[in-house]
């Protein structure tokens, strides 16, 4: 199959996010399946971070350290408490 430019323009793009600091995560905790909003900052800005349905996530706590790097859909174990979210989304 020969692809040109046009083939190529047709493929769908799906960008895949990854969370990183600044990041806006929607995750679910598989233990009691509560949903939870999350901004991904990092100790200086956990302070100063202000929003009513938005919870600060240190990057440096064990959610954190468990999410970052993780794109939506992905499973994450929670190190030390053993429990697992679930990504729903990365904005």
């Amino acid at each position: 199959m020969d692809l040109t430019d046009e083939t190529l323009s047709e493929a769908p793009t799906k960008k895949i996010s990854k969370i990183l600091l600044g990041s806006e995560i929607k995750v679910k905790f598989l233990s009691d399946k509560t949903i939870q909003k999350f901004k991904v900052v990092n100790e200086e800005m956990k302070s100063s971070f202000i929003s009513d349905d938005i919870l600060p996530l240190s990057i440096q706590s064990p959610i954190g350290k468990a999410v970052l790097n993780k794109s939506e859909g992905e499973t994450a174990r929670i190190e030390g408490i053993d429990r697992f979210i679930e990504i729903l989304h990365v904005g």
